[in-house]
């Protein structure tokens, strides 16, 4: 599969970005040859628009990008639809500002 042989950019061990990643690609039995390491979804998307390779990011990192046309999409196969679980941290003796509970208000409503 072409993909197999193009640069990839991924997020560092431990990632959960780079482990979905690993998953998708896994399942679409795409073995990454070349690749680059970086420590973010904004470095690896930036490096993307520059032409230094391809990734599997977020759409909320992209979005912008895609928009001034620096990058094209590629839309799943199959239509698929990804997604992980993201979670919600609190300290436990502290309070929540309003600004948190706002934003928590506006994460249970979507």
């Amino acid at each position: 599969m072409w993909l197999s042989n193009q640069h990839w950019l991924l997020r560092e061990p431990g990632s959960g970005t780079l482990e979905i990643s690993k998953q998708l690609l896994e399942q679409k039995n795409i073995k990454i040859i070349n690749r680059m390491q970086l420590g973010s979804n904004e470095a690896i998307a930036r490096a993307v628009a520059q032409g230094l390779g391809v990734a599997l990011l977020p759409n909320v990192v992209t979005e912008e990008l895609v928009q001034l046309g620096k990058f094209k999409r590629l839309e799943p196969l199959n239509n698929e639809k990804t997604s992980r679980s993201l979670y919600q941290l609190k300290y436990k003796e502290r309070a929540s500002s309003h600004a948190a509970n706002v934003f928590e208000a506006i994460l249970f409503t979507v």
